[in-house]
């Protein structure tokens, strides 16, 4: 099973956690609502529309957020290449998908 958490702390800190029971990669589906989604993307690294082909057209926002200088990156479908921040999504990295319809991404 994966999960994704986000933890609002108070002041600076580290932490660090390594699954020692961290499962092999195997395709899963992971169910959308309406409205922001935090995912955690278990697929082999790809552009952000092939590895969210199953859900195109039901999303307008892929955000990633960085730890380390608290900033936000943002892919937005629809707006030309060189306006997007990222192009792809990386295994086992954390995204916010902000979902217009509900639907369902299967993640090989």
């Amino acid at each position: 099973s994966y999960d994704a958490y986000w933890v609002n702390a108070v002041t600076a800190s580290n932490f660090a956690y390594t699954n020692p029971n961290l499962p092999t990669r195997t395709p899963r589906t992971v169910e959308l609502g309406v409205g922001w989604n935090n995912v955690l993307y278990t697929g082999e690294s790809k552009q952000v529309a092939d590895a969210l082909a199953g859900i195109e057209g039901l999303y307008t926002a892929v955000l990633q957020y960085d730890n380390n200088s608290s900033t936000w990156s943002t892919h937005f479908p629809d707006v030309p290449r060189a306006l997007n921040q990222f192009e792809g999504l990386l295994e086992l990295r954390v995204y916010w998908i902000y979902m217009t319809e509900p639907g369902a991404v299967a993640f090989d």
